[in-house]
C-alpha cells in the first residue's frame, strides 16, 4: 500500500511541476499566441498519457501487493 501511494503522490506532484511550469512559461512567452496554443496541446497530450498510464500501473501495483 505504501509504495503505491508513494507513486501516485510523486505523479500528482509531476502533473503539478509540469502545469506551473506551462503556466510561468506562458506567461513569460511574448511570441505568438499560437505558439503557446500548440505547446498547450502538447503539455495536455502528455499529462493525459502520464496519468493514464500511471493508473495501470498502480492497479498492477495494487494486484502485486495482493499477490504477497
Amino acid at each position: 500500500m505504501a509504495k503505491r501511494r508513494q507513486f501516485i503522490i510523486s505523479i500528482i506532484m509531476l502533473i503539478t511541476g509540469m502545469g506551473l511550469g506551462f503556466f510561468f512559461l506562458s506567461l513569460a512567452y511574448s511570441g505568438p499566441r499560437w505558439v503557446v496554443f500548440v505547446a498547450f496541446l502538447v503539455f495536455f497530450l502528455i499529462a493525459y498519457l502520464v496519468i493514464r498510464f500511471s493508473i495501470q500501473f498502480a492497479r498492477e501495483l495494487k494486484a502485486a501487493e495482493k499477490d504477497k
